[in-house]
């Protein structure tokens, strides 16, 4: 099937293209789209930004860096079923 749940996320394959390729391409284009100076100036400029900052870095920090890869201790204990 083309649309499946993997990691809490909703991944797709649309023809030659994998899911992982799809994913990439969303993360570029949500990117280039926010990361403009004026939706950056207008977020910075609101008083729920600064009350909501710990809330803002983290997502920002999940958005933005990617996600490290698990030890293979960790991937074993899930396959498990142990954590």
């Amino acid at each position: 099937e083309d649309y499946v749940f993997f990691e809490q996320q909703a991944r797709y394959e649309m023809g030659e293209m994998t899911a992982e390729l799809v994913e990439e391409m969303y993360r570029k284009a949500y990117r280039q789209f926010y990361l403009r100076p004026s939706p950056i100036l207008r977020r910075l400029k609101t008083k729920d930004f600064w009350m909501n900052l710990p809330r803002n870095v983290r997502i920002a920090l999940r958005t933005f860096v990617p996600k490290k890869e698990k030890t293979g201790l960790r991937k074993q204990m899930e396959a498990e079923g142990s954590i």
